[in-house]
């Protein structure tokens, strides 16, 4: 009997389906795809074409491994951010959507200041699969950017996507911790923007999390300690060392995360007011906080 396109399709829909995939018919239409090297599109034009055995082993190999919970962009090894492709593995943390409203609001804020004469400095604190870098080394092309992350294989695959996109003169991957990837560079006081999408998952409902991220995603990308602040802290303390006077703390939070780091951040006493700014859903996403210029210099 053939295995026509259409009959291996529902058949695969049906199977992610009874394993309880959220979005059974994108997911197989993009794994069939993949399987058989074409668009998405084509299925639908091509109901008809027969699969051959390799074509056929290969489909199901991969909803296998989805119907399994695993990741779609690690089966794929891709994931769309700020509408560019980046490459993903297991190492790195998958782009969200929501981290676009983060780049979205360091761009505006900084389009909005006028044109520069000079370089604009950016960090950005665990960079992952390089993401945001990339991004905003697109969209701030006057921009030089140093990004950092404790992870060798997150930075092996930051690299890739950096060369990718053309942007090793612009971008600079640091290996460490935090701003200890930034010691002896001299870049204290002299960062215009620091950008961060930290570990937020708090460590008490880190169990409760659904298994495409609990058993596929890293935890060292993810979960940020007792309430999810640990990161949010650390960097917080340290950010006032390397900001320029005036200069901007960017981060992604979670929810319910947004007035803790307004507590923490006004009783620092070096920064401003902190700017919280809501998601597409209504949930506190991004928090802005301005560096305050010492009152004697």
């Amino acid at each position: 009997m053939c295995q026509w396109l259409e009959n291996e399709l529902i058949w695969g829909i049906n199977c992610l389906k009874e394993k309880g995939i959220k979005n059974p018919r994108l997911d197989a239409e993009l794994l069939l795809a993949y399987a058989l090297e074409t668009e998405r599109a084509n299925l639908y034009l091509e109901t008809k074409r027969v699969l051959n055995d390799p074509e056929k082993t290969c489909f199901r190999r991969l909803l296998e491994r989805r119907a399994n919970h695993e990741p779609i962009a690690y089966i794929l090894g891709k994931k769309e951010f700020m509408s560019l492709e980046f490459k993903i593995t297991p190492a790195v943390l998958i782009p969200r959507p929501e981290t676009e409203l983060l780049v979205e609001e360091v761009v505006k804020i900084e389009k909005g200041g006028g044109e520069r004469s000079r370089r604009l400095v950016v960090v950005e604190i665990g960079t992952g699969c390089g993401n945001i870098a990339v991004s905003l080394a697109k969209l701030l092309p006057h921009s030089q950017i140093y990004a950092t992350d404790i992870s060798k294989e997150a930075l092996f695959v930051a690299q890739e996507n950096i060369k990718y996109f053309g942007l090793i003169e612009q971008i600079t991957l640091l290996e460490g911790n935090l701003f200890a990837a930034l010691n002896g560079l001299g870049l204290e006081g002299q960062v215009d923007i620091i950008i961060s999408n930290p570990p937020y998952v708090p460590q008490e409902e880190w169990e409760d999390l659904p298994l495409e991220i609990h058993d596929f995603e890293p935890r060292i990308a993810l979960e940020g300690g007792n309430e999810g602040m640990k990161f949010f802290r650390e960097i917080i303390e340290k950010a006032y060392i390397f900001l320029k006077n005036s200069g901007l703390l960017a981060l992604e939070i979670g929810m319910a995360q947004g007035e803790k780091i307004r507590d923490f951040t006004r009783a620092k006493g070096v920064y401003g007011d902190p700017q919280i700014i809501k998601d597409y859903r209504g949930i506190d996403r991004v928090v802005i906080i301005q560096k305050k210029p010492p009152i004697f210099s």
